[in-house]
């Protein structure tokens, strides 16, 4: 009697989740991060919206989803969605805000919905890296606008995304750790100048079994343990990380990377990080948002640390070291590190502060003076106006011997 051979599952080759631009699309055949997938058969959708598979655009970002073997899903994943209100050369009047466009080799017309990719780079201007026209029953019944939390009221219902305020009074969902700093993606309709939402989310693929992710570095701490990806995801460097193209010294500002991530024990753990790009384009580095660093003993109030005059936003990715928690800050000196965005300077890390006669300090420099800590001599004048890193002597609250930090 022959016994049948039990038929082997098959092994996984691709991750639950890829996250990135497409960079070709021909037929049925999509590449991201360097992946040629085939997406016949695949979903395509916007939200519960689908779409047509030649509506995919070269630049789009998107989200993918399989089952370790084939492509189950692509959804796309833009930053703004709405109609086109106006245009002004190169500028895209949409959901009251304007995008530059200037990237594209072609425009969309007046009245076309459409879902923009952005470019990473500053958080005061919007500009597109591609544009994609939705039509007829691929449009949803809701526009989009993604990016960060700011100037949140929680009592009147109301906070700010790039400039637009959003009342979210009658959303059917709103994240639990809704707060300063969060990204969100947020649904809904205009009301004059205010976001009505709908729906708010956060991003999809925090819990997935293992996610391969394409973006920019847009900061990276002073000991290069940790960094953030498109503004919004933060990862730490573990000892089992991966280094593939380059070293972990080479995380820096601009440079664009594949990472990935699975879940262990309910934790996203880093595996690997892969350098796509060569040294970051200085053109880049310049647009994205200042980065800036302090140290000093500072006053706590609620989600923010007040010092010298400046207040320094608590986030939800804000990275607590050396024990510290949020309600034993005042009693130590610190040393701060993060992004000023829109004018908000958000805390990405925190810890004790060295003892050491010399500190280092990112920030801009006006009337002889950084972070409040003013200068005993005229080390500081020849970086007036500029936003600089430097290293200073401290004394009390003077700094001297100020230079740039190499």
């Amino acid at each position: 009697m022959t016994t049948a051979t039990p038929q082997q599952p098959p092994v996984s080759q691709l991750p639950a989740l890829i996250s990135g631009s497409i960079t070709n699309l021909t037929g049925n055949r999509l590449t991201i991060n360097d992946r040629a997938l085939d997406i016949s058969g695949a979903s395509i959708q916007y939200g519960d919206t689908a779409v047509a598979s030649s509506a995919l655009t070269q630049g789009m970002k998107v989200v993918v989803s399989t089952d370790g073997v084939k492509v189950t899903q692509v959804d796309l994943n833009p930053d703004i969605s709405g109609r086109i209100s106006a245009i002004a050369g190169t500028q895209l009047q949409i959901n009251t805000l304007s995008v530059d466009a200037s990237a594209l080799t072609s425009l969309p017309q007046v009245g076309d919905y459409v879902a923009i990719s952005t470019e990473v780079g500053s958080s005061s201007q919007l500009s597109a890296a591609a544009v994609m026209v939705l039509q007829g029953a691929e449009i949803p019944a809701t526009i989009e606008l993604e990016g960060l939390v700011q100037q949140l009221e929680p009592g009147q219902q109301l906070f700010v995304v790039n400039g637009l305020q959003v009342d979210y009074a009658l959303a059917k969902r709103v994240p639990a750790d809704l707060a300063n700093g969060s990204w969100v993606e947020v649904y809904g309709s205009l009301s004059g100048q205010r976001l009505i939402a709908l729906d708010i989310e956060t991003e999809r693929y925090a819990d997935a079994a293992e996610a391969e992710i394409t973006g920019t570095i847009t900061w990276v701490d002073s000991q290069q343990q940790r960094f953030e990806l498109n503004q919004n995801l933060s990862f730490s460097v573990l000892s089992s990380t991966r280094f593939e193209d380059g070293r972990q010294q080479d995380l820096a500002l601009g440079r664009v990377v594949e990472v990935t991530s699975r879940m262990v024990n309910n934790k996203s753990e880093l595996v690997e990080v892969d350098f796509q790009s060569k040294p970051a384009d200085p053109a880049v580095v310049s647009k994205l948002d200042p980065r800036f660093a302090v140290s000093g003993q500072m006053r706590s109030e609620g989600k923010t640390l007040l010092f010298n005059g400046f207040v320094f936003h608590l986030i939800n990715s804000t990275k607590f070291d050396d024990g510290l928690t949020l309600s034993g800050l005042e009693s130590v000196v610190l040393e701060l590190e993060g992004v000023q965005r829109n004018g908000q300077l958000q805390i990405l890390e925190i810890e004790r502060a060295d003892n050491e006669p010399r500190i280092e300090l990112k920030g801009l420099v006006t009337q002889g003076a950084i972070w409040g800590y003013q200068a005993a001599d005229q080390s500081l004048t020849p970086f007036e106006g500029k936003w600089v890193e430097l290293e200073c002597n401290l004394l009390a609250t003077r700094v001297s011997a100020c230079r740039l930090d190499d």
